[in-house]
């Protein structure tokens, strides 16, 4: 398994792999170069080829990618002498020392930046990944700025993107492959009762959406609404709330639609059952989010679902 930036993950705690990396920073580096008994830990908020002297003409001896962890061992005029998986120069510009709190929000913008270029511009695997490296380490190396937890969601919202679109899409739904969950898992243990704790289980509730075509099995649709009433147990009132409420009323609803079709499924007692579920959830929904209050409008679009049911009208994917 791979972390946000792109290091094997080991059985150690990652504190203990940052320890033993920072431990092994400065002998790694003295096998090119002198230098100083105490690095200066820092963070490179842009891009940029490494030189061998501090010279921009010098010759290019490696590339520094945006957002990437580096430790500062001299400085001569506008040059900073640098290691990163290599040693060389760069522009002593956007190198931001790691202990200082503050340096969390440049970081922080510079990651929302590049997510938002790569939602639009070629080269957006690349661009996102920068994005993801962005994020990850204003949690990883400003672990105590209030912005550490959105970071991580987000750093780990792009990394569940990323890979689960290299995963095919399997035309058995029950055998479909997901990504791994670690790290969304990891803003649910480091950031409970947050909303991006809550925003990341949201996205977990996916990998348990398997049944496929409903019309096939449509008692499988219990299972996926039973997925979403476990999402809300444990997140009752939060930003998908109102959402999850509304996915189960879908459900419901294609249910109530499926057992009332002419057709092997015809089942006139479970349609029924299904409609009186679909009702009390709608009901529930007018009674948490009324009109002019946050989650409405997911209460707008299950009132819709009901009247389509009331009047005999197909639901459904």
């Amino acid at each position: 398994m791979l972390d946000p930036k792109g290091n094997a993950v080991s059985r150690l705690a990652p504190g203990a792999l940052r320890l033993l990396a920072w431990f092994l920073l400065p002998a790694l580096a003295a096998a090119q170069v002198p230098t100083p008994s105490s690095p200066l830990r820092a963070v490179a908020v842009k891009g940029a080829d490494l030189h061998l002297g501090p010279d921009s003409q010098s010759v290019v001896v490696g590339h520094l990618k945006p957002c990437e962890d580096v430790a500062i061992l001299e400085r001569s005029g506008n040059f900073a002498h640098i290691f990163v998986r290599v040693s060389g120069w760069v522009p002593d510009q956007g190198l931001l020392p790691i202990g200082n709190l503050a340096n969390a929000k440049p970081l922080f913008a510079e990651g929302a930046r590049l997510e938002e270029l790569a939602e639009s511009a070629s080269g957006q695997i690349a661009t996102a990944k920068n994005a993801e490296r962005c994020f990850y380490n204003v949690y990883d190396d400003f672990r105590a700025s209030p912005l550490s937890a959105e970071a991580l969601y987000r750093a780990a919202s792009i990394n569940w993107q990323l890979a689960r679109a290299d995963i095919p899409q399997s035309s058995d739904p029950s055998l479909q492959r997901f990504p791994s969950t670690h790290w969304l898992r990891l803003v649910t243990k480091k950031f409970p009762h947050t909303p991006w704790a809550e925003q990341a289980a949201y996205l977990i509730v996916d990998t348990k959406l398997t049944c496929g075509i409903w019309s096939r099995k449509p008692s499988c649709i219990d299972k996926e609404i039973h997925a979403y009433r476990d999402f809300l147990k444990k997140y009752p009132a939060g930003p998908r709330t109102a959402e999850a409420y509304y996915r189960i009323a879908f459900r419901q609803a294609s249910a109530a639609s499926l057992y009332r079709a002419a057709g092997p499924k015809h089942d006139p007692k479970k349609a029924e059952r299904y409609r009186q579920s679909l009702a009390a959830t709608v009901a529930s929904m007018q009674r948490r989010f009324p009109p002019h209050q946050p989650g409405n409008r997911w209460t707008k679009k299950a009132e819709s679902l009901l009247d389509q049911v009331q009047q005999g009208k197909h639901v459904g994917p």
